[in-house]
């Protein structure tokens, strides 16, 4: 896999700046910054699929997980490299 990063990672990356480095998933899989209202009605959010093209990346780690039925869920990630 290429560590290109498509102009939709680059700003999830940005999204994920304005978060202090962090994102966490909101229900139906929208990812923004912690505390705020469902991102849907905002507008600024990252799908799933962008926030995992960057964890294999080794641009994202997963920071928070919750029990699923069978594994854990991804809820929270941090940039890496990035300080708060």
């Amino acid at each position: 896999m290429s560590n290109r990063l498509t102009a939709t990672m680059v700003a999830c990356i940005d999204l994920a700046r304005i978060g202090g480095g962090e994102l966490v998933r909101y229900a139906g899989g929208y990812w923004a910054p912690r505390g705020r209202a469902h991102p849907r009605l905002s507008g600024e959010w990252a799908g799933t699929p962008t926030v995992q093209a960057l964890i294999s990346r080794g641009r994202a780690q997963v920071s928070e997980n919750r029990q699923g039925r069978r594994m854990p869920i991804p809820v929270a990630i941090q940039l890496i490299g990035e300080t708060a």
